[in-house]
């Protein structure tokens, strides 16, 4: 999949950037051979483990 990125004058591209690495994230963790249950608590962890950074 080829993802095109368009730089602006202004810092919006690091909110593109963050959206990008959110969704990346999301695909891994639906894609993982395990529950449902199992994946509510990976993709919770993970916004714990980002809201502390």
């Amino acid at each position: 999949m080829d993802i095109k990125v368009n730089y602006p004058e202004n810092d919006n591209y690091i909110n593109n950037l963050a959206y990008i690495k959110a969704f990346f994230i999301k695909i891994e963790i639906e894609s993982l051979p395990i529950s449902f249950e199992e994946k509510k608590d990976i993709y919770n962890k993970v916004l714990d483990y980002l809201k502390e950074n």
